[in-house]
């Protein structure tokens, strides 16, 4: 655990370092412009590469045991490269007719956008495989390469040229640098689980075909496109009902919340993903069940914590790491912070869909929660703006929350860890009172007063997450070579 946290954390400076230089160098409206970019990246890898990896997540250890894994990456990655291409033409051609991202021309859109599905997508397979196969410390280093060196190229174009393109292009090269994981994951699988070409022959049926992978990942990719609309048609909402500005001043609000939740997310998954995937064989559901309530227990009160101190620090957070442009979304992080910690509890009823074999479940909770942000923000925005736009988001997740919870009991016989969950937030109380008495008391903050309070803070939460994962871990199934 040590290095994988360690890793994150250095990870998550970076990523905190990108918010600061971004607000300080860029204006409200080319961040609306970045985030626009961002909206349209995302559509296509998550709708189209994501699905398809999950299911090769899925039947990656069959594919190593198989001697398969050569045949079937390369598969993967030729179609990756396919979607990046055609992405690329699809935006070019929108761009084209539509304009729909100001000031940028059509050829210019549709390069950044291509590139930056097929670098981020190998990135994230190469990475994750390695952490898959256990090659922590290569998974970790290669994770912080692509954020810092993405951060100084972003800043080195910008210097040049003050614009949302430059800065895009930034973060693909940084993408392309994490991307060459995938070198070394070819080295490691062909020392340790060499390519058996009779075993290849046989095992067709086992790997990568359109019949296979059709009904596992259609589910999610609707369920992808439903979740798009949720997270990034508000957005687009909003740069409509508002202006480029107020969208700018939501995305990097939204994102001051959700960098720091969403890198806990990623380490707590990537810490016992492994182990519940192992966990996964059989189809008795009673055992399914086990796997994933021995995840949720380590897993959703871990985050709410997390979630709570995001929340309760967004002050201090905004002075540390905002230009001041930006610094009075930080009175509202709790809101987002809400949004992005039920998001990743939301996560669960996907893992618990996939423990089944059965991602269709998981298509209504999106439906629904996605239909929700869009009326909230389309009533909320034309009187509160960005705020507004916050509360939407925090809406549609709850709803989410709501539904996903009904739905459980439908899909497996699992239960939710509420008593662990409330537990987590009587634990999270003293460091919430905390912070908002400091911040009222401090008013106006200093840097140094904002160092002080989120290093003690950052103390308690620690204390609080060793505390919350050793519970849930002594009350799993969990072996206890996963937690070193």
């Amino acid at each position: 655990m040590g290095p994988l946290a360690a890793g994150r954390l250095v990870q998550a400076l970076g990523g905190l370092a990108t918010t600061r230089v971004l607000t300080e160098y860029l204006l409200p409206k080319d961040v609306g412009s970045l985030a626009e970019i961002g909206i349209i990246a995302a559509a296509f890898s998550l709708i189209m590469v994501v699905p398809v990896w999950q299911f090769c997540q899925r039947a990656f250890n069959t594919w190593l045991r198989l001697g398969t894994w050569d045949r079937e990456l390369k598969r993967f990655f030729g179609y990756v490269a396919v979607v990046a291409v055609l992405s690329g033409i699809a935006v070019w051609l929108v761009q084209r007719r539509f304009g729909w991202v100001a000031g940028m021309s059509a050829s210019v859109l549709g390069v950044l956008i291509g590139l930056n599905v097929f670098f981020s997508c190998a990135y994230i397979a190469g990475s994750t495989a390695l952490n898959l196969i256990h090659r922590r410390i290569p998974f970790v280093l290669f994770s912080n390469a692509t954020v810092w060196i993405g951060l100084v190229c972003s800043l080195l174009l910008i210097l040049r040229r003050r614009s949302a393109g430059a800065w895009y292009f930034g973060q693909d090269l940084g993408y392309l640098v994490g991307a060459l994981s995938l070198i070394l994951l070819w080295r490691a699988l062909q020392k340790e689980n060499p390519k058996d070409l009779n075993k290849a022959k046989t095992a067709e049926g086992l790997g990568l075909r359109w019949n296979l992978v059709i009904p596992f990942a259609w589910p999610i990719s609707f369920r992808a496109l439903l979740w798009w609309f949720q997270s990034q048609g508000n957005r687009i909402l909003l740069a409509w009902l508002a202006s480029p500005e107020a969208l700018g001043m939501f995305a990097v609000g939204y994102g001051l919340a959700a960098a720091p939740i969403l890198m806990a997310d990623l380490t707590l998954q990537h810490l016992y993903e492994p182990q519940f995937y192992a966990d996964l064989h059989g189809a008795d559901p009673v055992h399914l069940a086990r796997a994933w309530e021995n995840f949720a227990a380590v897993y959703i009160p871990a985050l709410l914590l997390v979630g709570c101190y995001v929340g309760a620090a967004g002050p201090f957070l905004a002075k540390m790491l905002l230009g001041a442009r930006f610094q009075v979304v930080g009175e509202f992080a709790a809101i987002p912070a809400l949004a992005e910690t039920l998001r990743g509890v939301n996560g669960m009823f996907t893992m618990l869909a996939m423990a089944k074999m059965d991602m269709k479940v998981a298509i209504s909770p999106v439906a629904v929660g996605g239909a929700a942000t869009l009326a909230a923000t389309a009533l909320l925005v034309p009187h509160w703006s960005f705020v507004g736009a916050f509360w939407a988001a925090a809406a549609g997740t709850a709803v989410v929350f709501i539904v996903s919870v009904l739905k459980t009991a439908s899909v497996l016989p699992a239960r939710w860890p509420w008593r662990k969950m409330g537990g987590s937030l009587v634990l999270a109380l003293p460091m919430v009172v905390a912070f908002v008495v400091l911040a009222r008391a401090m008013h106006p903050l200093s840097i140094l007063t904002a160092v002080v309070a989120l290093l003690g803070g950052g103390l308690y939460l620690l204390a609080g997450l060793a505390v919350l994962i050793e519970r849930g871990l002594k009350s799993s199934a969990i072996p206890p070579e996963v937690r070193s």
